[in-house]
């Protein structure tokens, strides 16, 4: 394995892991051969084979930064700047499949690892009328939205 940045400069970092993901789909959809040095990402996957792509993004947590398109974008701040880039990073990769003619054959889910972070308040989601939130067993902090999309 190869350092790419130490210390990370998190400016770009979103756009580094969207490039990989990106460049790996187009790999595995047979448009041309990739090299995919930095991702936040675990791969799995044969070249005649279904693929499998996952993505952690870290925007709702601790630190939060946007890359350039998104900083200043938002009135929630930086957290709203996060979700934002998050967002467009998702977009990206919506379309790639759907570029790449592999969107009809994909299944995508979507969803959250916990409830919103209570300490850091503007700096986390909202649990809403669900009581407590991360790090509790309470509704806030286990029940989490989840898209599928197929």
């Amino acid at each position: 394995e190869k350092i790419i940045q130490q210390p990370v400069v998190k400016i770009n970092l979103t756009e580094m892991y969207i490039d990989a993901a990106t460049n790996f789909i187009k790999e595995k959809s047979g448009l041309y051969a990739a090299s995919y040095t930095y991702c936040n990402c675990t791969t799995f996957s044969e070249q005649s084979s279904p693929f499998l792509l996952y993505m952690a993004f870290q925007h709702t947590h601790k630190p939060q930064f946007s890359g350039k398109l998104a900083t200043d974008s938002c009135i929630r701040g930086e957290f709203g700047d996060a979700l934002a880039e998050l967002d467009w990073g998702v977009g990206q990769i919506l379309e790639e499949l759907e570029k790449d003619g592999v969107s009809d054959n994909t299944f995508v889910f979507f969803t959250s690892d916990n409830g919103p972070s209570l300490e850091f308040r503007t700096h986390a989601g909202v649990q809403g009328a669900l009581r407590c939130g991360k790090a509790s067993t309470w509704d806030g902090g286990v029940r989490v939205p989840g898209i599928a999309w197929w």
